[in-house]
């Protein structure tokens, strides 16, 4: 698996910072097994210097202890389309893993451009939402819309005291999936957006992929 650990740090995040940080840590020793690698990078109104993938536990930590204090806007689309591009050449299962506490407020690549390189990117991208209220209904849409279009899971938490739980059920849906890939002619100019339907023969068994791509 090569994983990429996006953490939102801006200001609202001030009160969770050392337990999101903790559980993250804690997330990162038990899912990178031999072979496996991540990078870890935080965000508020700007997003930190990514670093680059590493399969060293102890390097990720650093990672983690890196991200800044708490302070500023969530520019949450331009944190996704600077994480995916890290994984721009990167073979095999692949996992983006988004923590945030509420909707996007100082981004400058507006949505429908974040979607268009969600798609071309073919990342599944996982959400962990912490403490979203009323007022997020619309972030928390986005969150899942985001997730679906990517064959992956948002998960919506009221508190980090539920962080290692979900990270567990995290680790578990990331070491349950199916690489599955084929080829597809295309020209250059060709950029049509291709939707993707995955059956399987074994009753009430529930499938989830990619909505489709853009060559």
């Amino acid at each position: 698996i090569s994983a990429g650990l996006l953490i939102d740090h801006s200001g609202s995040m001030e009160k969770r910072m050392d337990a999101t940080k903790k559980a993250a840590a804690a997330f990162l020793q038990r899912i990178i097994k031999s072979g496996d690698r991540a990078f870890v990078g935080g965000f508020s109104f700007d997003v930190t210097k990514l670093a680059p993938f590493v399969a060293d536990v102890a390097a990720l930590e650093a990672q983690v202890e890196a991200i800044p204090k708490a302070g500023g806007g969530t520019s949450l689309y331009d944190a996704i389309i600077t994480g995916l591009y890290r994984f721009r050449g990167v073979q095999g299962r692949k996992a983006l893993i988004v923590l945030t506490d509420g909707e996007d407020t100082t981004s400058r690549v507006p949505y429908p451009e974040m979607l268009a390189y969600v798609r071309a990117s073919r990342v599944p991208i996982y959400f962990i939402g912490i403490g979203l209220g009323f007022g997020d209904i619309s972030g928390s849409h986005k969150m899942k819309e985001l997730a679906d279009e990517t064959g992956a899971v948002a998960y919506f938490i009221k508190d980090v005291k539920q962080l290692n739980d979900t990270y567990t059920q995290l680790e578990q849906e990331l070491r349950s999936q199916y690489l599955v890939a084929y080829e597809t002619e295309s020209s250059k100019k060709d950029q049509a957006y291709r939707t993707i339907e995955v059956k399987v023969d074994k009753p009430g068994a529930v499938v989830r992929t990619i909505r489709g791509f853009i060559p």
